[in-house]
Order: C-alpha cells, then structure tokens, then sequence
C-alpha cells in the first residue's frame, strides 16, 4: 500500500506542514509506503522556506518525486542526470530508502508531459 502527498500541503499553514508529518508517520505506521511530490509553488512560499520545511519531511518517505526546476530552485541541485543523482543523494536526508524519480525523466520515457522547460 502507498499514501501520497504533495509539497503543497505543508506550504499552506504551519498547521498543515504539522498534519503532513502526522499523515506521513501515521501511513507508516499504518504499514504503508509513503511517496511525497515535491510540487513546489511560489506563490505559496520562498524556496528557502519550502527547503527548511520540505527537508526534514521528506526524511521519512520512501519515494520522493521532485522535477529538475524544483530540485535546483528548492534545493539548489542541478546539472547532468549523473551529478544531479549524486548532488541528491549527498545532500538529501536518507534515514529511510529513498529514491528519487527526477519528473523529466518520465516527460523523456512517456512523452505525456510535452516538452521540457
């Protein structure tokens, strides 16, 4: 079983940031996977503030999907896939197995999302 969550809900409130890592540690709780989509907005908050709160919550899922332009923006990652994956690694907690699926390289594999920006 997985539960998932976007990086938007934890932007709204700190309130809904708290309910985040209560829904993450409940789903596993519960026995469930938990994927999390960075999904930054930045209408809703800075980068810097998204990384402060994103950080230690993406501690605790299993699969974190994040795009090219969230991981250089937010986390200041960017570059070749093979630097990218390294740079994402070193500097991404890793308490639990964590594996990221970088967006683009589904937009490259299936083609459903257009183009790259």
């Amino acid at each position: 079983r997985w539960a998932h969550i976007t990086g938007i809900t934890p932007a709204l409130s700190e309130t809904c940031a708290a309910v985040t890592a209560r829904f993450i540690a409940e789903a596993h709780a519960g026995g469930a996977q938990v994927s999390f989509d960075v999904n930054h907005r930045r209408k809703l908050w800075t980068a810097e503030r998204a990384r402060s709160v994103l950080t230690p919550l993406i501690a605790g899922v299993d699969l974190v999907i994040v795009g090219r332009e969230d991981l250089r923006e937010v986390f200041g990652i960017e570059g070749p896939p093979a630097r990218t994956a390294a740079l994402t690694r070193e500097r991404l907690p890793k308490e639990n197995l964590i594996r990221f699926v970088l967006a683009f390289f589904f937009r490259l594999l299936f083609g459903m999302l257009g183009p790259l920006r």
